[in-house]
């Protein structure tokens, strides 16, 4: 666990290669945190988290329900395949 690692800014994945694979077989998913600000109050509970980080990517590594909380934010974290393009935000409507 521990990921993702970064050197001089550039994320790095590690996996294991059996020599025969070609590197578009290779599985390059990687898991962040992934903060969620502005939510109405009313907005800020862990369901509303875990939609919106589904929306992004897989769910991963839900322990505690506490950890999701971040002050005036939310946090969930996702897994994210790395060869598609990050959206570095988006609105999310509530109607």
């Amino acid at each position: 666990m521990g990921e993702p690692w970064s050197f001089d800014r550039h994320l790095v994945i590690l996996t294991r290669f059996d020599g025969k694979s070609s590197t578009e077989e290779l599985d390059y998913v990687t898991s962040f945190w992934v903060q969620i600000h502005n939510l109405p109050l009313s907005m800020m509970t862990p369901e509303v988290a875990m939609d919106i980080g589904e929306t992004l990517g897989v769910i991963t590594r839900m322990v505690d329900k506490s950890e999701m909380v971040g002050g005036n934010f939310m946090r969930v974290r996702v897994s994210i395949n790395i060869t598609q393009p990050l959206c570095r935000g988006c609105y999310v409507s509530f109607e």
